[in-house]
């Protein structure tokens, strides 16, 4: 059912580049909202970044999903704000296939073994496990997907 769930979305998902550097970290979101992980089916673990401001439980949820070589704090957290006064929770996930570019390292590449040379499609499980995040963890029965 999930696959589904996920490749349904990966459908109507909103691909965005961003271009200009990203090296400003939204003031205080990180502290307040806090990093979270979880594992993959393949036994992974990935990590991510809430960013719910003040927003209430039932505000619509936005998984952040950074491009090859990146990380998603040091990408989405410039956003991060705008997208709390749009009214949307986010978490910013950090994919296998990731790096430090933007300025931020990302933790789940950093976690992998030193020979492991993932490619896009070996990230399929990180973008699984964080779905499955989010519709376990709380009032979401909906997600959107960015990335």
């Amino acid at each position: 059912m999930h696959f589904m769930t996920l490749h349904s979305l990966f459908l109507f998902s909103l691909a965005v580049g961003t271009a200009h550097a990203l090296t400003a970290v939204a003031d205080g979101l990180e502290q307040r909202d806090g990093s979270i992980a979880t594992r993959t089916s393949d036994g992974v673990m990935i990590f991510g970044e809430r960013y719910y401001g003040d927003l209430e439980s039932d505000a619509p949820l936005i998984l952040l999903f950074h491009q090859g070589g990146s990380n998603g704090r040091a990408e989405y957290a410039p956003l991060a704000e705008w997208l709390n006064e749009a009214g949307f929770r986010a978490i910013a996930w950090d994919q296998r296939t990731g790096g430090d570019l933007y300025g931020a390292g990302n933790r789940t590449a950093d976690g992998l073994p030193d020979d492991a040379a993932p490619g896009y499609c070996d990230a399929y499980p990180d973008l699984e496990a964080a779905l499955d995040f989010a519709l376990s963890d709380g009032d979401v029965d909906e997600v959107i997907i960015w990335g």
